[in-house]
């Protein structure tokens, strides 16, 4: 009850709705657990990152794994920092949600962080996942909930930059710094929106055509049209890279 006179409400007694419920948001300490999984696995680290720099990038220009890519060699650090003792240590960086069955009905959404620099069988075992918030709510989390979910991860990582995690080795010291290299999150319940988001691509169920281009289609009964015959094609495309341009392009009509 409020005690104060002046207010409204005072001594009044108030009764929670039934449809209000508590949102709560979890933010967990990350640097101590990502010292644990970098010292643990800090000799198969080093052993990928040699490999990288004797190889320039890529072995035998493998494309099985994500650390053989030229982007993953160009994130990391240069072959000068390794020889004196510095590496960069790349994150993926995960948001994810889920409804615990015969729990609730509060979704669950998790923000965890990985060592990309580790064999995958490796990286995806749950003792190297670094779990650094949650969220329990009713509905998806709104923008403030992902803000204050990322405020202590933002400014652990921005004190890592400053003072670098050292690990010893072999008599040897390292100077780790670390950086959050790719994001996942899970946007399977909102794909059309994401992909527009992300690449400004149209969406595929939407009334524009393919994912290249812009033509406009027509509902007719439960299926949708997509007749081109009078403007040029050229000005429908969204990107060159659409090889759908040719002169003697007929009218074309896709049912979906």
């Amino acid at each position: 009850m409020c005690e104060k006179t002046e207010c409204v409400l005072y001594r009044m007694r108030l009764k929670r709705a039934k449809g209000v419920q508590w949102t709560e948001v979890h933010v967990l300490n990350m640097i101590p657990q990502l010292s644990d999984v970098i010292l643990r696995e800090i000799k198969q680290i080093i052993a990928i990152h040699r490999l990288l720099h004797e190889n320039g990038g890529s072995p035998a220009h493998d494309r099985s794994d994500i650390r053989y890519f030229d982007g993953f060699y160009k994130s990391i650090e240069s072959a000068e920092d390794f020889r004196r003792g510095r590496m960069k240590i790349l994150l993926s960086l995960s948001i994810d949600g889920f409804v615990p069955k015969r729990i609730s009905r509060r979704e669950m959404w998790l923000l965890y962080l990985r060592v990309d620099d580790l064999p995958k069988e490796e990286a995806d075992k749950y003792l190297n996942s670094i779990l650094c918030g949650i969220i329990y709510s009713l509905k998806k989390p709104s923008a403030r909930m992902l803000e204050t979910l990322f405020a202590r991860l933002e400014s652990e990582l921005n004190a890592l930059k400053t003072e670098p995690i050292e690990i010893e080795i072999d008599g040897y010291c390292w100077s780790i710094e670390v950086n959050v290299n790719r994001g996942i999150a899970d946007m399977s319940f909102r794909t059309f929106e994401a992909q527009n988001a992300l690449f400004g691509i149209p969406r595929w169920n939407s009334a524009q055509g393919c994912s290249k281009c812009l033509i406009m289609g027509q509902r007719i009964g439960g299926h949708r049209y997509r007749i081109h015959y009078m403007e040029s094609v050229e000005s429908l495309l969204a990107y060159f890279s659409c090889r759908m341009t040719r002169a003697d392009w007929a009218p074309a009509v896709k049912v979906t």
